[in-house]
């Protein structure tokens, strides 16, 4: 019998080709907080998060099933809110070409080198016509895999059974602007986002949409502000693996006395199931599981799905107890109004 043995072919290198700027994900959002110690000890003991490091002004949090070196930065202020919402880009060189393209649209670009934050690579800074600030960065270090790493590959860290109110990964933010279809477009024409969701009235007036660079339905919500023209946060939201997850986080969150804002519930736009609820620093987190993916992710094809603003009842709440006027545009920082009656919130009360 011959026995025939061949060297094994080296792996093929396969280099992307490098084309327009485009986003890979959304990859971290970065918070002020009135009390960060209490919102540290929140965010890691009582949700599951895990602290990476901390520097003189800032520390350093990911979820359980992440490699990055950080999805969540807190920082001590005088008032919660966004600092600013980060996502990676495809290849190093978009950057750059970010960087031009917004330039030439007239916004200001502020160039970070690798390591100013740290675990990041060099970044860009700008803000957004909603007056929320945006970080693009080329890289997040990718964290060393720990001595008590999964038997599952993927995994950085075991599945954490009932050891915390435990979210795998950061999925979304939704922000408060005082125009969505403004800030939408914008998000279109200069980031390259694709346009998944709007509600949407006969005159146009578009209180809710949904943006993203990738599959999943978004990374970005956009919701109406009446009341201040600042750019605040709405919320962050961070992904489940089930619903049996959420329900057991809000056991969890129970027994350390947090109580919901609005929830257990599921969105009709979307088709996600969510239970909202405060850190001690006031801003708002959204416990997330399910939803759909789109597939298409060709920006120039009109495929968004159109509510009309009669069904946006069923878009907010498809199962579960209506929103009040008062989580839909509390924000952080809060602003303080008269009355929900004013003039700015009159297309926001015909959706109720």
């Amino acid at each position: 019998m011959t026995t025939t043995t061949t060297e094994a072919a080296a792996p093929v290198q396969r280099v992307r080709p490098v084309g327009p700027p485009r986003l890979s994900h959304f990859s971290h959002v970065h918070l002020n907080t009135p009390d960060l110690e209490a919102s540290v000890d929140f965010f890691v003991n009582v949700l599951g998060l895990y602290e990476t490091e901390r520097d003189e002004k800032n520390v350093y949090l990911r979820c359980w099933g992440e490699w990055a070196h950080h999805s969540v930065i807190l920082s001590q202020a005088a008032q919660p809110g966004l600092v600013r919402a980060g996502f990676l880009v495809e290849h190093p060189s978009h950057l750059k070409g970010y960087a031009e393209q917004l330039r030439k649209d007239g916004i200001e670009v502020t160039e970070v080198s690798a390591g100013e934050v740290r675990g990041q690579g060099d970044s860009i800074r700008f803000k957004g016509v909603g007056g929320q600030e945006y970080e693009l960065a080329t890289k997040i270090d990718r964290i060393s895999r720990p001595a008590n790493h999964s038997r599952v590959m993927d995994r950085p860290l075991p599945y954490p059974g009932n050891s915390g109110a435990t979210p795998r990964r950061l999925h979304h933010i939704n922000i408060l602007v005082p125009s969505v279809a403004e800030t939408r477009q914008w998000a279109q024409d200069a980031l390259g986002m694709k346009n998944t969701l709007v509600v949407r009235g006969a005159d146009g007036f578009e209180p809710i949409c949904t943006l993203t660079s990738t599959v999943d339905l978004h990374e970005i919500a956009v919701s109406f502000d009446p009341f201040s023209s600042e750019g605040r946060l709405h919320h962050i939201a961070l992904w489940y693996d089930g619903m049996g997850d959420i329900v057991s986080a809000a056991e969890i969150l129970a027994e350390h006395g947090v109580k919901a804002e609005a929830g257990l519930g599921k969105h009709g736009g979307g088709e996600n199931w969510f239970y909202y609820v405060r850190e001690p620093g006031g801003n708002r987190i959204e416990l997330y599981t399910g939803g759909y993916q789109v597939l298409d992710l060709d920006p120039t094809i009109p495929d968004v799905t159109v509510w009309d603003l009669d069904q946006a009842d069923d878009a907010l709440v498809w199962i579960g107890q209506p929103m009040t006027p008062n989580f839909l545009t509390d924000g952080t920082p809060h602003v303080e109004h008269a009355s929900q009656d004013e003039p700015d919130a009159e297309h926001l009360t015909r959706i109720m």
